[in-house]
């Protein structure tokens, strides 16, 4: 990410960033409403009511869940 980039995240007044958490829950009918993540740092649990959601996983991805059967099952729209 560029350095431009990062400075215009931390400036933002809407983007919370939480890093240290994992995504554990996604919930909504026929869009996202509500987010539940696990931070790693405070061992907690929180879900908040959230429409988007960005991820940004790194130049090398931990994405060992992808590999999931459950992962096959997903539309081709995402």
């Amino acid at each position: 990410m560029s350095d431009h980039l990062i400075s215009r995240i931390a400036a933002s007044d809407g983007i919370m960033l939480h890093t240290g958490t994992e995504i554990t829950d996604l919930q909504g009918d026929h869009h996202l409403e509500q987010v539940t993540w696990h931070d790693r740092h405070t061992e907690t649990t929180e879900t908040y009511p959230i429409r988007h959601v960005f991820l940004m996983i790194g130049a090398v991805s931990n994405t060992p869940w992808l590999q999931h059967p459950m992962a096959a099952r997903l539309p081709d729209a995402g």
